[in-house]
């Protein structure tokens, strides 16, 4: 199969939603020398403040999620650290604070910076491209 039905897509974009929810917060409630996604950033490096940081951390997961050694000016690194900035952007343009009951654990319930929302959208692109879902 080289394309997904629209009932398949379907349930592979509402995986991909809820496993980055839950997994994003779970491991950026561990200790940084024990996370296995978030080891490069912490939750208030934004792209204001830590550009380098995101970069390097979307790299780490193009390897950890997808098994993709990417370099740092890959055009799919750039396309994710675009989509951390335009998430994490519109967080600076409204006001949402806490997260979702669903998206809460391991002791991460509030997202003031918007960097928690703004790595499950990246996490959740990662988990729904055909690389993943076919691999």
């Amino acid at each position: 199969m080289d394309s997904l039905n629209s009932v398949a897509s379907s349930i592979a974009r509402r995986m991909s939603n809820e496993v980055s929810c839950l997994a994003t917060a779970n491991d950026f409630g561990n200790a940084r020398e024990e996370r296995l996604m978030f080891p490069n950033v912490e939750l208030s490096d934004t792209p204001d403040s830590n550009p380098a940081a995101i970069r390097s951390n979307i790299k780490h997961l193009y390897w950890q999620l997808l098994g993709e050694k990417l370099e740092e000016n890959d055009p799919e690194v750039d396309r994710a650290y675009q989509l951390f900035a335009d998430v994490w952007q519109d967080g600076q343009n409204n006001s949402y604070g806490n997260l979702p009951n669903m998206c809460r654990a391991n002791g991460v319930d509030s997202d003031n910076n918007y960097t928690v929302r703004s790595w499950m959208a990246v996490v959740s692109y990662m988990l729904s491209s055909y690389d993943f879902l076919y691999e």
